[in-house]
């Protein structure tokens, strides 16, 4: 009886899945063009078309490639399902091929540095190996990491000019993005949608994306992906990259030494967002939160908001990535600190920060150093609701009406508008995300 209710389902379920597959190719064949592999060019078209009026739909993006299993191209409908998510990464040199072809042209690197990270300027403390205990029964990262831990002076590559924040005192917000090298599609949509630069709502925004030089790469590898940020750098003037190895136990530094940069190059800046390349934001609402922050008038002048963590302390699990043994970090507990998705500062705060970093111990992770540091200036940090590292989830009743309407997806624009940011977000959620957020058809209802 058994096996006769289990075959009578096998056509049922080789129904659903035929549907599933046929749903998976019509998403892809909207999203990507099948000759390319690109973006369709009539979504990459859209975003060209916004505009500076960042945050205010426009007529022309009318026309959405919208997921609507109905083709009427609803936003208030499209993003219900689990086949919105099937969507296939491009293979990553695929991507750099079709931006940038002429870097893939072996005879124009002859002029291209041949930066390798050999020629880092900073000498490993030997004396660290006898001083720490049980120096020999660390792991290597960490053994690297503490003989290193005093180089936080390393030269740049590249910069933007200084038009970037020189020219222009007034910048409301500073976009600091950390990316690697290898991001570039992260980057190119970053700048299509959130991190545009202008004046939105007559505030100037700036970006600019923070790197180092790739680890872990073959040689000739790491010439073509410097030679890819040379040509980011030229095309949108907005690439950081200093000459110390971007790995994740370097992410400290990496903070450190965009500090320095914000104190010599962009110190007018009023306000700071410092977060992932794997984020989404919306812009406009960071905005709507920077100024009332000033409507509010408050005395010191200083802000660090996110999503904050509290109460916890280093993790000594040795498989885990964010492990810190007591050679590292000997106290059983950190400050409260800003989860690292990303953070909202004032420019104050910032410049404050780097102040007494210099008089701290590093830890490797980033957003826990800052806390550190914040703590020491005898401030704490403002956890906002907006701020979503974990990302957006839903509560998932299991029957009835209730349950049909929590198959409404999570990634839904009505969401995504109440929010500054949400973390680990690819790309081409990003991209459908900003669009639909600009569509003044998008109706949502208020409990």
């Amino acid at each position: 009886m058994k096996i006769m209710i289990a075959l009578n389902h096998v056509p049922a379920l080789i129904a659903f899945t035929l549907v599933s597959l046929t749903l998976l190719i019509l998403t892809y064949n909207i999203l990507v063009d099948p000759t390319s592999h690109q973006l369709h060019p009539k979504l990459r078209a859209l975003l060209l078309r916004a505009g500076a009026a960042q945050g205010h739909p426009s007529q022309a993006e009318a026309e959405l490639p919208w997921l609507d299993s109905t083709g009427r191209g609803d936003p208030n409908t499209a993003f219900s399902g689990s086949n919105f998510y099937q969507h296939q990464q491009r293979h990553e040199q695929q991507q750099q091929q079709q931006l940038f072809p002429r870097l893939w042209d072996e005879s124009s690197m002859s002029g291209a540095p041949s930066w390798d990270g050999r020629s880092l300027q900073c000498s490993p403390n030997a004396t660290v190996a006898h001083a720490v205990e049980d120096f020999a029964s660390l792991s290597q990262a960490v053994q690297d990491f503490l003989t290193h831990r005093h180089c936080r002076s390393f030269g740049l590559i590249l910069q933007p000019d200084g038009s970037k924040c020189h020219s222009r005192p007034n910048v409301t917000l500073l976009l600091a993005i950390k990316s690697d090298a290898r991001n570039l599609e992260r980057r190119d949509v970053i700048r299509r949608t959130w991190g545009r630069e202008g004046s939105v709502r007559g505030r100037p925004v700036r970006r600019v994306f923070l790197v180092g030089v790739p680890s872990g790469e073959a040689p000739e590898r790491r010439v073509h992906l410097n030679a890819l940020l040379q040509e980011e750098s030229r095309e949108h003037g907005d690439i950081v990259q200093w000459n110390f190895l971007d790995t994740f136990f370097n992410l400290t530094l990496k903070q450190l030494l965009f500090l320095d940069w914000l104190h010599e190059r962009c110190a007018g800046a009023r306000y700071v967002f410092d977060g992932d390349d794997d984020v989404f934001v919306n812009t406009p609402n960071l905005l709507e939160r920077i100024a009332a922050e000033e409507r509010a008038g408050r005395g010191d002048g200083h802000l660090y908001e996110g999503y904050v963590i509290s109460n916890v302390g280093p993790i000594r699990a040795p498989s885990s990535k964010y492990f810190v043994p007591v050679q590292v970090h000997a106290g059983d507990s950190y400050p409260p600190y800003v989860g690292g998705g990303g953070i909202l500062m004032a420019g104050r705060t910032a410049l404050d920060i780097r102040r007494v970093a210099g008089q701290l111990a590093m830890l490797p992770i980033d957003d826990v150093f800052l806390g550190q540091c914040l703590a020491a200036l005898g401030l704490a940090p403002t956890r906002h609701p907006a701020f979503r590292t974990a990302g957006i989830s839903l509560p998932a009743p299991n029957r009835g009406a209730a349950k049909r309407a929590a198959l409404v997806s999570s990634f839904h624009p009505c969401y995504y508008r109440e929010v500054i940011l949400v973390h680990r977000v690819e790309p081409f959620q990003t991209l459908i995300m900003w669009a639909a957020l600009r569509d003044p058809r998008l109706r949502c209802g208020r409990p």
